[in-house]
């Protein structure tokens, strides 16, 4: 007991912390390599480092294999002082400053990246070293094409625009952020705009590559509707996340995408994420049921980590409207588990009976649509998501206990990227981009049951075999015989 105390005494007085997680650079992504493989004019890395440094080290063999594979790009490594008058041409006042650049003369464009040289502060959640690949990634974007306009619809109660819910409404519909979304546009270099009641019920702007609505709570107008038909009609590319705590309606564009959403929130007794511990988790659906639609590649390809649906709804097929020679093309690409069902009456639990039976099978979480070629001209693009949550914001504790601010979606693979990139004609680029970031341990409710039985009965049966082993063994060895003088 004495041993006890003092040993607590000294972990008290000496309590230092570690971070002893494992850390490398990011390598190149697949989405990285094909911006790369794709650009006809020559690409060049100009990398801005003291001669001995550990991050120019990582910085460099990142460089060195993304040249390796794509056999496009010539990486140079420059001292900013000696190379003056080349650190001044591209304004590199610091070390640690990564320069891309595509073309020359005239033609040339150029972005930079600035990157903390002090290997442990590179070491912490978040920064650029440990998310190279997004960060080259993203610059890589803005030499390769011009800055394209995505236009946010507000003034309905959208998720981004929360202050423009009605009062009356206001407390049924959940209070989220979009952060990280906005972030995302500005990595895919869009600049945002808002899109509202005075200027969509006149026309979508020419200058749109696509219109966004994240879950308006209160109907669209009728000039509205018609604005966007219009902007299909023309070749438009539109986004639409829907929620069930708040107008699920399409209007006129049910008819036209043959697409509605159905009442009732998504549920799951089996495959949810327990998180609070209550059966409210089971909106939480862990779903890993993918089409193979460029709008989902990576997600496509994920299996392995299910992706989470937070109080979705689900679509349905709806009554076409249009010509036939103008009807869409449709792929379902997310789907939920066989075991989900609709809760109608919001009791959390499968009713199979009653005057609203309940059924499980797998629904309709996200379908792609396309509109025949207009001429020569292709036709419309459309994404339809029962579950606005997927783009909304969540705060998370990585496997060491951090805070981290992610996307409910980037929990699984990068969705909104790839439904961007397909949108707007991108979908060339479309693939991973690999962080290094520790993400957070997700268990669903059987592998938390599994772990539970495996810490409870499983480290106490390997102690106890070990011990029988060990004790086994003592009893069967010889006895060494006893010498005596």
């Amino acid at each position: 007991m004495s041993f006890l105390m003092v040993t607590c005494q000294v972990a008290d007085q000496r309590n230092v912390q570690r971070d002893v997680s494992y850390f490398k650079t990011s390598s190149p992504g697949e989405s990285t390599r094909k911006m790369v493989t794709s650009s006809t004019d020559p690409l060049r890395v100009l990398l801005f480092f003291p001669d001995a440094n550990e991050v120019k080290d990582q910085v460099k063999g990142y460089f060195d294999t993304l040249a390796a594979d794509t056999g496009r790009l010539q990486v140079e490594v420059h001292d900013r002082l000696t190379d003056a008058e080349l650190a001044g041409k591209y304004k590199v006042i610091k070390d640690g400053t990564v320069v891309l650049v595509r073309g020359a003369g005239d033609k040339e464009k150029s972005q930079t990246i600035d990157i903390d040289t002090d290997i442990n502060r590179s070491r912490t959640p978040n920064s650029k070293l440990r998310n190279l690949d997004r960060e080259v990634n993203s610059a890589l974007l803005k030499v390769l094409r011009d800055k394209r306009k995505i236009y946010l619809m507000v003034g309905h109660g959208e998720m981004n625009d929360p202050d423009s819910t009605p009062a009356d409404i206001k407390s049924r519909i959940p209070q989220r952020t979009v952060t990280i979304l906005k972030k995302r546009f500005a990595d895919l270099n869009f600049e945002i705009k808002n899109l509202g009641l005075l200027d969509l019920s006149k026309d979508v702007p020419d200058d749109a590559t696509m219109v966004v609505a994240m879950a308006p709570s209160v109907p669209l107008q009728a000039a509205e509707w018609a604005s966007l038909e219009r902007y299909l009609d023309g070749g438009g590319h539109l986004l639409i996340a829907l929620d069930p705590t708040g107008n699920t309606s399409l209007g006129p564009l049910e008819g036209k995408l043959a697409i509605k959403m159905l009442p009732g929130h998504l549920t799951d007794e089996a495959n949810f994420l327990p998180m609070r511990r209550t059966v409210s988790d089971r909106r939480m659906v862990l779903t890993n049921q993918f089409s193979a639609h460029a709008s989902i590649t990576v997600l496509s390809r994920a299996t392995d980590r299910p992706l989470i649906l937070n109080d979705a709804g689900a679509l349905d097929d709806a009554q076409y409207t249009g010509k036939p020679e103008a009807a869409p093309k449709k792929t379902v690409t997310i789907r939920s588990p066989e075991s989900s069902f609709l809760d109608l009456n919001d009791n959390f639990a499968f009713d199979s009976g009653g005057d609203k039976p309940e059924k499980k099978q797998r629904w309709n979480i996200a379908t792609a649509v396309e509109g025949p070629k207009v001429g020569t001209k292709d036709g419309y693009r459309a994404l339809v998501f029962a579950d606005v949550d997927l783009f909304a914001d969540i705060m998370v504790r990585d496997q060491l206990g951090r805070p981290v601010m992610l996307m409910w979606s980037d929990a699984s693979a990068p969705l909104l990227d790839n439904s961007i990139q397909w949108l707007a004609g991108e979908e060339v680029f479309a693939g991973e981009v690999v962080s290094e970031d520790d993400k957070p341990i997700q268990h669903t409710k059987n592998q938390d049951v599994v772990w539970f039985m495996l810490t409870i009965l499983g480290a106490p049966i390997i102690l106890l075999t070990l011990g029988l082993v060990g004790t086994t063994r003592r009893r069967r060895s010889p006895q060494k015989a006893e010498v005596t003088q």
